[in-house]
Parts: structure tokens; sequence; C-alpha cells
């Protein structure tokens, strides 16, 4: 099925809300989705893996077409248990390190004089 319905819907609605975003003046910022296969349920399943890397490489691709920010949440994310409830949730200590991550990426943008 995944094959069969790729992610040309995904990737024009990641266009149309980049659009319809810049047109009332608000800047998008786009991300990664960061996961794990740890776990033995459908996410660590190949199929599921190829659409997950495939996801990303469309909101990678759709920042760099529309010049807007992309967080990487996937560089610097450990894949071990202590920070996975499951292949796709984090636990406090994953959320902890997401927002590491997170305000790390974000700083320079939200508080420039800080970073300089």
């Amino acid at each position: 099925t995944l094959k069969k319905n790729g992610p040309r819907y995904f990737a024009r609605n990641i266009e149309l809300i980049i659009g319809l975003a810049k047109s009332m003046n608000i800047q998008p910022i786009l991300t990664t989705w960061p996961s794990t296969k740890e776990y033995s349920d459908y996410l660590s399943t190949s199929h599921y893996r190829a659409a997950v890397a495939e996801h990303n490489q469309i909101m990678s691709d759709a920042a760099q077409k529309n010049d807007v920010l992309l967080l990487d949440q996937i560089t610097g994310m450990p894949t071990g248990r202590e920070h996975w409830a499951d292949n796709r949730h984090v636990t406090a200590l994953g959320a902890d390190r997401k927002a590491q991550i997170t305000s790390r990426q974000l700083s320079p943008v939200v508080c420039p004089i800080l970073t300089r």
C-alpha cells in the first residue's frame, strides 16, 4: 500500500502550507521526525522505515526549495530505549533531549543577539 500510494499528496500539502503561511507573513519552520527501531513494532519494519526516511527527505527538500528553516531533530537524538517509549514516542529523557536539540537550533533565530 505504501508503494502504491506515494508521498505526493503529503509533499503537495507541505508546499501549500508553506505558501499559505508565507502569504500571511508567517515564517514557517519545518522539522524532521526522529524515531528508533529498538522495539519490535510496525515502525521497525523495512517499509515503514523507508516511509519515515521519505517523509524526512520531503521536509528537507521543501525547506530548501522554499527557503524556510528546517529543524534537524534526528542528528543528536539518541536511539536507545532510555530515550524512547516505543519506536515513535519519546520518554521524559527523550523529550528533554529533543528540547535541547530544538533550542540549540532555534536560538539563532529567536535570540540572534545572544548567539553572536
